[in-house]
């Protein structure tokens, strides 16, 4: 069952890029993502609601508050950073490299939670680079070659950095959510999350004065 839901979200995760580069090549880029994530937002409102009713504290304490600060700055520049990669670069090489973060994860994972990993799960993060290498480069062979312009190396760079930022991500909800260390409800994270960047972009929205 969890091999069907890692592929349903893996699909689902494919369109949505596809439709964000979509948008985003006819929107303007802060406008466009600040709709994104306030349809997210509303979307998680229900299950808030039901989540805070359980809840005496939203965010229980100190520990919780610093990771969940540091997730929601991560993941406000991720989004971002992601949207002008998929603006600028070819989606078939940059959505790859996104997808690097559990590359990225494994590292932060032994080095801030002391975790160890087994010798499958390194092999698989091997055989993933590979393939995206692999990847990637055939993309200079296809019948629209890969054209190197400076927007292209950009988000080159981007998408790996998201991957990055994704994973540090992971580790914040890691301590802001797990029982051992912050114990904040996994809905209320994730709602609140979406509240402060919708905030942000929208701030961001009227001090460069973009709009649709």
């Amino acid at each position: 069952m969890w091999l069907f839901y890692s592929i349903l979200s893996a699909v689902a995760e494919s369109i949505t890029d596809i439709a964000r580069k979509t948008l985003l090549h006819e929107l303007p880029l802060l406008p466009t993502i600040a709709v994104i994530r306030l349809f997210s937002l509303l979307a998680l409102v229900p299950f808030f609601i039901r989540a805070a009713r359980r809840e005496k504290k939203l965010i229980p304490n100190w520990l919780a508050l610093r990771a969940f600060a540091v997730a929601t700055l991560f993941n406000t520049i991720a989004f971002w950073m992601f949207s002008l990669a998929l603006l600028w670069g070819p989606i078939s090489v940059v959505s790859p490299l996104r997808n690097t973060v559990p590359l990225f994860s494994l590292l932060l994972g032994y080095h801030l939670l002391r975790e160890r990993t087994v010798v499958w799960e390194k092999a698989g993060i091997i055989l993933s680079v590979i393939s995206l290498a692999f990847l990637v480069g055939s993309a200079a062979y296809t019948s629209a070659p890969l054209v190197f312009s400076p927007t292209v190396i950009a988000a080159l760079f981007l998408a790996p950095g998201t991957a990055l930022l994704c994973a540090g991500i992971l580790v914040a909800n890691k301590y802001a959510t797990s029982k051992e260390y912050g114990g904040m409800n996994v809905i209320v994270f994730i709602t609140l999350d979406h509240l402060v960047s919708v905030i942000i972009y929208v701030a961001a929205i009227f001090v460069s004065g973009d709009a649709f």
